[in-house]
């Protein structure tokens, strides 16, 4: 029992002095978002290339836009447990003189691109209004294409006054699902 009682007491302050003198610590935070979303975006789909091949300028003189091009937004591994209906909400720079349609810009330097601008309808044909949403649509089963078109519009006074330059353009939009 002394020999126990012994060691206790030689190596207890040892010990007392390890645990005070080299131990450094800190704080560990953890922090995450749970999201319910009920579907994944298509690889590839975050960013859509819409390709409006060559628009004549006699077209865009006659019918004031050029022919629609379709494009979509693919969602895939839905559960409609945890939502069931999305709607979209377009984004963007917005043409002053033609509104709810996107700016255009000129890729050369000088060029003038002002007298046309990007307009986006629904599949069916309705026209989207920027950051507002499209009409709720269902989803059922896994996959969802939500489908819509796009199309360039003309200013026709600024047409005929020239204020177009010939050459390429792109207009950038911003989408956003809204998930019911």
């Amino acid at each position: 029992m002394k020999l126990r009682l012994f060691c206790v007491l030689i190596f207890f302050p040892l010990l007392y002095n390890a645990a005070n003198a080299g131990l450094i610590g800190g704080d560990l935070r953890f922090y995450g978002t749970v999201k319910a979303l009920p579907c994944d975006v298509q690889a590839g789909d975050e960013n859509i290339l819409v390709d409006f091949k060559d628009i004549s300028l006699k077209d865009l003189l006659l019918n004031q836009r050029s022919k629609k091009v379709p494009f979509a937004i693919h969602l895939i591994n839905c559960n409609t447990a945890v939502y069931n209906s999305v709607t979209v909400t377009f984004s963007g720079m917005e043409n002053r003189k033609l509104p709810n349609h996107l700016i255009v810009t000129p890729e050369e330097a000088g060029a003038d691109m002002s007298a046309i601008a990007l307009g986006l309808q629904t599949e069916n044909g309705t026209p989207i209004i920027l950051n507002e949403a499209t009409a709720a649509q269902a989803l059922s089963g896994s996959t969802k294409d939500i489908k819509f078109m796009a199309y360039i519009e003309g200013i026709t006074d600024e047409l005929r006054q020239g204020n177009v330059s010939y050459g390429s353009f792109s207009a950038v939009a911003n989408y956003t699902l809204n998930y019911q």
